[in-house]
């Protein structure tokens, strides 16, 4: 039986200054939400959140990462926000920008 996944954020809440419209995609390594800025800009921001190290319920902002599991969570958070950087850089006008963020 696999792992229940985390419960997304909800709607309206504020991430570095982008507010969660609501959830587009879940995946192994994380979630993928609509977004808006302050100046009605439309992004997509993701979340590092991998099911198999985190756990979030329904209502919560910040994971939960148990104690054994924090060393492997921080390095893969390293290097999942350092694989999305150049992504997040290269925008076009045919493209949504993209956020990525992790707790």
């Amino acid at each position: 039986m696999s792992k229940p996944k985390p419960a997304p954020l909800p709607s309206g809440t504020v991430v570095g200054g982008y507010t969660v419209v609501k959830k587009l995609a879940a995946g192994g390594f994380g979630v993928v939400y609509l977004a808006e800025g302050e100046n009605q800009q439309l992004v997509a921001v993701k979340e590092y959140l991998p099911a198999s190290l985190a756990e979030r319920s329904a209502g919560e902002l910040t994971p939960r990462v148990k104690p054994d599991k924090q060393p492997l969570y921080r390095l893969g958070g390293a290097r999942w926000r350092k694989s999305a950087t150049p992504a997040s850089s290269a925008c076009s006008t045919s493209s949504a920008r993209t956020k990525p963020f992790t707790w």
